[in-house]
């Protein structure tokens, strides 16, 4: 494309958009309403994303050692166990470490520690997951290590926890996938409805072309500028705002709730907005030349 070429497209996306400029205003405001939406969801979803993983992490499993065996054996039963495949990591917990730990959890209550002694505590193994979702196989390996009375007594986990946390973390990412695509229609229709208006007001003029010998491109690229044009900014302007609403609705939160720190960890923007700009930006522009394109194909056919 020459730049002459290009610098008339890029003149007559400009002037249209001026002239026009209420049905202008009117289009980038549909297109910031829509981001704007998408943009919050998206930060919400993805903190919630993220503290559902950090809670799926810190859930674990207790596989407890029969009292019979000793530290060697203790040592290939760890091994074993640790080439399970889901298995992320295993830790070993002695009689002393359990009977601390026991201490710690009811200091308050010294009743709960009269007559108790370090190996009234069984040792066991506190077996993290590569992916909570698929606890079954690792239970199952460790269930039948069990049966066979290959060193394990029993095998102790939170069922229930383990399958609403699994179910919450799977339902919000495909309820952030529908919201998404939701938008990007609602968006899409509202922008080929607001152009195809503009379209209309210079259906004369885009007639006119037609007969002098135009070709259907040269027509369509000014109008496919100002659609990019408008998505571009109404997509730009609500990722901007909630950059800075982010910000400082974390920061707000944090002063606010200072024990939330302990509970519930927030991404930060940077980690979000790498994401959602890029997304924004393209959904905006997308829907901006699409609408174009749409709008424009029965003017064409003259």
């Amino acid at each position: 494309m020459k730049f002459r070429t290009l610098s008339y497209y890029l003149s007559e996306a400009f002037k249209s958009l001026v002239r026009n400029r209420l049905m202008t205003l009117a289009s980038i405001l549909t297109v910031f309403s829509c981001i704007f939406i998408l943009s919050f969801f998206y930060s919400v979803a993805m903190n919630i994303d993220y503290n559902l993983a950090r809670l799926e992490g810190s859930l674990s499993l207790s596989a407890y050692i029969v009292d019979e065996i000793d530290e060697a054996q203790v040592l290939e039963l760890l091994n074993e166990i640790d080439a399970i495949e889901n298995v992320a990591e295993i830790e070993f917990i002695s009689h002393e470490e359990a009977f601390n730990r026991f201490l710690e959890m009811f200091a308050d209550d010294p009743m709960f520690r009269l007559g108790l002694s370090p190996t009234d505590l069984p040792r066991s193994f506190v077996i993290t997951l590569e992916d909570v979702g698929e606890y079954a196989s690792v239970i199952a390996a460790l269930q039948q290590m069990v049966n066979q009375g290959r060193g394990l007594e029993f095998v102790r986990y939170h069922q229930h926890i383990i399958n609403v946390i699994t179910t919450l973390n799977t339902g919000i990412r495909i309820v952030s996938v529908v919201m998404i695509l939701i938008l990007i229609v609602l968006a899409n229709v509202i922008i080929v409805n607001t152009i195809r208006i503009t379209i209309n007001s210079r259906r004369n003029e885009i007639t006119i072309m037609k007969y002098i010998g135009a070709t259907d491109w040269f027509i369509r690229w000014p109008f496919i500028i100002e659609g990019m044009l408008i998505g571009l900014i109404g997509a730009a302007l609500p990722v901007v705002i909630v950059w800075f609403g982010y910000n400082g609705s974390v920061d707000a939160i944090y002063n606010s709730f200072f024990m939330i720190e302990d509970v519930l960890i927030f991404r930060s923007a940077a980690s979000i907005f790498v994401v959602l700009l890029p997304l924004a930006l393209s959904i905006g522009m997308g829907i901006g030349v699409y609408g174009s394109i749409i709008s424009m194909r029965k003017h064409l056919h003259v």
